[in-house]
């Protein structure tokens, strides 16, 4: 039977913490001078034992690990925004606004993400979105519940106040704008990679879109989406966005929505469509940073004689290099945008405005705006001064 000596099992043991026994036995051959042997069988309990000491070892690592800053399943993050904004009409106001943001990874392919808005000048806390995200595999997520609208790009990752380059949002994607800011049903979206090319999709089907007053009457041509209401037909609205990236720095996007808006009864109203198109270059240039957007939509609403809305924006921003200094904490934003209703509907209801701002970035996430608006409203021009804080946390 062969036997072999304990020297190195018990240096090795030692050095991780291992068994009393073993330790003994190396104090029992140094005081005898007289090597100690084991047969087989013992090696065999003692290799066991030492790949226990180990999963053991690495079982309370990973327990560590767990509470490490940053390694939890749950996050909190979001942003905060305070404005004041003053009107060359004669009026002035302060508001505040403070949307966290919950993250929970349930596990690696299930997450929950719920984003909570308050508002000052409201008065109320309402979820800008809340939904349930499974991840099946790198090409492909399912996401269910009240998610914000994908059409396009500002609604979905422009919004944010320390993200958007100005402290208002577009005439036609703002709250009472033409596309809806959040959807609530089923989403699949995901992406796939063609050499140094991508390609990116996002496809839904939703509650179906209600009809506010009348978009028949030129007095009243709103129409909403209804994103919180329940949808009180069967119809339901369906719709997606696919957008090319030919380099990392160049996204063009298009989108499309279709769906039956109803009557407070049930009862269909007409067909509402609705058709999107952007474009985003953003890049590092010997300039500086230099950001690029433009977004264009048109929704018909056909209710026997068809009624065409539409609305869009152009915007360019540069956070200029000052050589060896580094980046500039100061950036400036130019931004035009429309909004255009129906023939019939008063020209007044058919807005246009230019706004010029100037950032101050104390960080990466936090950041100081002011900015100065000249609305043309039949022909008529109003000027207005917003200062606004942003920080996202």
């Amino acid at each position: 039977m062969r036997r072999f000596t304990l020297s190195t099992f018990t240096l090795l043991t030692a050095s991780i913490g291992g068994s009393s026994t073993l330790l003994a036995q190396e104090s029992d051959t140094d005081q005898n001078e007289t090597p100690s042997y084991v047969t087989q069988e013992e090696l065999d309990e003692i290799l066991a034992e030492f790949d226990a000491t180990f999963d053991d070892f690495d079982s309370q690592l990973t327990t560590v690990d767990s509470f490490r800053p940053g390694t939890r399943n749950f996050l909190l993050t979001g942003f905060a925004t305070v404005t004041y904004g003053d009107s060359a009409t004669g009026s002035s106001a302060f508001n505040g606004g403070f949307s966290p943001i919950f993250l929970w990874k349930i596990r690696d392919d299930i997450l929950i993400e719920a984003e909570l808005e308050a508002s000052l000048g409201e008065g109320d806390i309402g979820a800008e979105y809340i939904q349930l995200l499974y991840v099946m595999n790198d090409f492909m997520t399912v996401g269910v519940g009240k998610f914000l609208s994908p059409l396009g790009q500002f609604t979905e990752r422009y919004h944010p106040s320390w993200i958007n380059k100005l402290p208002t949002a577009p005439l036609y994607a703002g709250h009472d704008g033409i596309i809806p800011g959040a959807l609530v049903g089923a989403q699949v979206r995901g992406g796939v990679r063609t050499g140094s090319s991508q390609w990116k999709y996002t496809v839904f089907v939703a509650n179906g879109p209600q009809e506010s007053g009348h978009a028949g009457d030129p007095g009243d041509p709103e129409f909403a989406f209804e994103a919180d209401g329940v949808d009180v037909s069967q119809n339901k609205a369906i719709g997606g966005r696919i957008a090319f990236l030919p380099t990392h720095w160049i996204e063009i996007g298009a989108s499309g929505y279709s769906g039956k808006p109803s009557e407070p009864t049930g009862e269909n109203a007409g067909d509402l469509s609705l058709y999107m198109f952007d474009l985003a270059a953003h890049d590092e240039t010997p300039i500086g940073y230099l950001r690029f957007d433009v977004e264009a939509v048109t929704a018909s609403f056909d209710t026997g004689a068809s009624e065409t809305w539409s609305g869009g924006y152009a915007q360019t921003a540069l956070r200029p290099n000052w050589g060896e200094a580094g980046q500039s904490n100061f950036e400036g934003v130019v931004r035009y945008d429309w909004l255009s209703y129906p023939t019939g509907v008063p020209s007044a209801l058919e807005p246009s405005r230019w706004t010029v701002g100037l950032n101050y970035w104390l960080d990466e996430s936090s950041v100081i705006k002011l900015a100065v608006e000249s609305l043309d409203v039949d022909g008529e021009t109003q000027n207005s001064l917003i200062l606004q804080a942003a920080v996202g946390f």
